[in-house]
């Protein structure tokens, strides 16, 4: 089954290439007149045979159907050699097949010369377009910008010409260059509806899907074919619209059973809005149709998601169906085993990795996906380390495996191999962050916080916007005693990625607990939770937040929810204690004391001396 890609740009310009080959048909018009050029008066034709225009005719007919390149075969001449002085028509077919049998041949400079004396002598889109590609593919993109500049004055209702411009910006990251190249080609063309459309699906490309639904809403109701329906439900469902990209996908294919990405979209969405049942049978139903093989990787993705979709309906049996009935691919496998580890179905993970480790050779992945099974079912972690052990130092998954390594023996407790898996790593993949983050956890868990800040210093300079690396500074500047500092760079961290959940978490704290600007306080905190709701600690920053407004109540309904999240931490405990005698609940109070004392905490003496209190 063939595959509909929805952009037709390619098409457009594909054509137009293909149009200048067919231009060249013209010769066999022309051909009577080749050789009809004035000649020098002392000059005859006698003394070389002239090909019959059936020859002729053959010659370029041969030519053109191999790609318009004449053999290089050489020609035996009788005779001293002529200077033949040609028509301008002979001349526009002679440039034409100079051009085809230099591109042929690979002489760009001699290709790129027939076609600027083409251009000359037979100016059309085709050429302009064809010159223009000959540049970009040289690498020379300002003289293609200037020849579809100038084209685009000469033929401006050529789309194609349009186009190809709009993609050379977008090739340089000029999305707006390329969004006004359409704006001006649709002004000057208002009914131009596939202008229109391509418009469309390049802001839909570039995530402008405000600007795109204003566009497809220009189209009438009759040229809302499935192609439009499917970028419409691309930019609602970039929105946030999941509904209306939902109606505007069925309304695609129903019009068009067989419109493959259609149904992929439709079965994304389904799944975006957690209707994994309806998702479920999309999926199935792809795969049913061959979308498997005809949308190449998208198709192959199907797969692993219809497991996936499973797992997330507790679905297991028929996950495992699935697998048994997909692809015999190593990549498919591991993918669906990582899958039934994610939903804490390991068994079944096993019988999914654990053969492969069986089929000589092993591949080093493979050793990798035992390691991961191994850690996450029975926190086996000698195991996991003797599987990692077996990645080679050739393989591309050695660094993963020796980060997954360094960070086992981290966990270990074996701090001195930690440390010297991270160092080593940080030579051996100097762009790789990871592994300074284990060397400063190293140092942070050894207690030796100025060294774990220095290694962060180092990583923060060389990562100056990566807010993974900035979090573990804030965090170990506050425990190196540097509050101040750690709250600006928790700060810097909003400013960079203003939904960092843990960021927003820390900063709205640190401010309820000095007692500073309280209501943007509760605002970050509110956030926090709406990206983590089921985060027991940030539910104890917002219990703490309306503690410290005088929200009693509400201070005391969100900590009773902290702790049924995080029963382990001291200081929710100890929280839990201070809200509740705050509001004369003694037993509460003493209860969440006692427990903090149990649980921890780096203050014990200050919460028995609450306790005592009581």
């Amino acid at each position: 089954m063939s595959v509909r890609h929805p952009a037709r740009a390619a098409r457009l310009l594909l054509r137009l290439r293909t149009g200048l080959r067919r231009r060249a048909g013209f010769c066999l018009r022309r051909l009577s007149g080749l050789l009809s050029a004035r000649r020098p008066a002392a000059r005859s034709l006698s003394s070389r045979p002239v090909p019959t225009r059936r020859v002729l005719a053959a010659l370029c007919a041969v030519a053109l159907a191999a790609g318009c390149a004449m053999p290089r075969t050489p020609v035996e001449q009788a005779g001293p050699p002529r200077d033949w002085v040609l028509t301008p028509g002979a001349e526009e077919v002679y440039s034409y097949l100079v051009f085809a049998d230099a591109s042929r041949r690979g002489d760009n400079r001699t290709a790129g010369q027939a076609l600027e004396r083409l251009l000359q002598l037979a100016p059309s889109p085709e050429v302009v377009v064809e010159l223009a590609n000959y540049h970009w593919r040289a690498g020379q993109l300002y003289k293609a910008r200037d020849v579809l500049k100038k084209g685009r004055v000469d033929y401006p209702h050529h789309l194609g010409i349009a186009l190809l411009l709009a993609q050379m910006y977008l090739s340089e990251k000029r999305s707006d260059d390329a969004v006004l190249t359409l704006q001006t080609y649709i002004r000057q063309n208002p009914e131009n509806f596939d202008a229109v459309h391509e418009l469309a699906a390049m802001l839909v490309q570039n995530k402008r899907f405000a600007e795109a639904l204003d566009v497809l809403k220009t189209l009438p109701e009759e040229r809302r074919n499935p192609d439009v329906r499917y970028y419409f439900a691309k930019a609602y469902s970039g929105l946030g619209l999941d509904k209306r990209a939902v109606e505007e996908l069925k309304k695609a294919v129903a019009d068009d059973p067989e419109f493959l990405e259609a149904w992929a979209e439709l079965a994304f969405v389904y799944e975006k809005t957690k209707d994994y049942v309806a998702a479920e049978e999309v999926y199935s139903r792809l795969i049913e149709m061959g979308g498997a093989e005809s949308l190449g990787e998208t198709g192959f993705e199907l797969w692993n998601r219809l497991v996936d979709i499973n797992l997330k309906l507790n679905n297991p049996d028929r996950a495992m169906q699935i697998v048994r009935q997909g692809p015999e691919d190593l990549s498919f496998r591991l993918k669906a085993g990582v899958s039934f580890i994610d939903h804490g179905f390991f068994k079944e993970a096993g019988e999914i990795l654990k053969p492969l480790a069986e089929e000589k050779p092993v591949k080093p992945e493979v050793w990798f996906y035992l390691a991961l099974l191994a850690y996450e079912s029975d926190r086996d972690l000698d195991a996991a380390a003797g599987y990692l052990a077996q990645v080679p130092t050739s393989s591309p998954h050695y660094e993963r495996a020796t980060i997954f390594l360094g960070n086992i023996r981290e966990e270990q407790g074996r701090a001195d191999e930690a440390l010297a898996i991270a160092t080593a790593g940080a030579k051996r993949f100097p762009e790789q962050r990871e592994f300074r983050l284990l060397e400063a956890r190293v140092y942070e868990g050894r207690g030796e916080v100025d060294k774990a800040l220095a290694v962060l210093d180092e990583a923060a300079a060389k990562w100056p916007d990566d807010v993974e690396v900035l979090y573990h500074k804030g965090i170990v500047q506050e425990e190196a005693g540097q509050k101040a500092e750690g709250l600006a760079t928790m700060e810097h961290i909003i400013e960079l990625e203003p939904d960092h959940a843990d960021a927003l978490n820390y900063v709205g704290y640190s401010l309820a607990d000095s007692g500073r600007d309280l209501d943007r306080a509760l605002v970050l905190v509110q956030r926090a939770l709406e990206l983590k709701p089921d985060s027991g600690y940030i539910v104890d920053s917002l219990a703490w937040v309306h503690f410290k407004r005088g929200e009693k109540a509400k201070a005391w309904e969100a900590i009773g929810r902290a702790v049924d999240l995080v029963d382990d931490n001291g200081t929710i405990w100890e929280h839990y204690g201070d809200i509740a005698r705050a509001m004369g609940k003694t037993i509460p109070a003493r209860k969440g004391y006692r427990k903090a004392l149990e649980r921890g905490t780096d203050h014990d003496e200050a919460i028995r001396a609450k306790l005592k209190s009581l």
